[in-house]
């Protein structure tokens, strides 16, 4: 299996700056989670952007659709922070679905960096879910698989995703 992974930022991506005193979205940690694991598999990286998902845009999410269409890999995983995961999903999702590629987007409520993170076991599992899914676009987070984009939210309070039983707007 070949691999492309796009990333974008988002927590999973968080450094400490301390000029700054706050957290910035640093190097894309994908890559170096990957090494760790001892993957095999050849994996392609493709930064995007370095954001928190709040400050994606139109244009970003036009960035990832295009980068899935062109792109020889049929396994795509994009890194992305937790707000708007639905969003890109939704973005790309008729697309991977004509081109027969899955796409899995994860993320992470802790920067890969801290101690207790959940970013490398959701990156592990979307590296497991992209080899099993249907091709479209899917989110997976805290163990669970989202495969309707509109239907996935996130509740703040207990840091978890669920699937709602109403859509949501996609121009929200």
């Amino acid at each position: 299996m070949s691999l492309l992974v796009l990333t974008t930022g988002g927590s999973m991506d968080k450094t400490y700056c301390g000029k700054a005193s706050d957290f910035i979205v640093g190097n894309p940690m994908s890559s170096p989670i990957f090494e760790h694991a001892h993957v095999t598999s050849p994996v392609r990286s493709v930064e995007i952007c370095r954001k928190d998902s709040l400050a994606l845009t139109d244009e970003d999410r036009e960035s990832c659709r295009l980068e899935c269409e062109l792109s020889t890999e049929t396994k795509i995983i994009i890194t992305h922070g937790t707000d708007t995961m639905w969003k890109t999903a939704h973005s790309v999702n008729e697309s991977a679905k004509r081109q027969k590629k899955t796409v899995v987007l994860c993320g992470a409520m802790m920067p890969a960096a801290f101690a207790h993170s959940d970013s490398q076991f959701n990156l592990g599992f979307a590296t497991a879910a992209v080899q099993m899914l249907p091709p479209g676009a899917h989110v997976v987070m805290n163990g669970e698989i989202f495969s309707d984009p509109l239907k996935i939210y996130k509740d703040y309070d207990r840091n978890i995703f669920y699937a709602g039983e109403k859509d949501r707007n996609p121009n929200e």
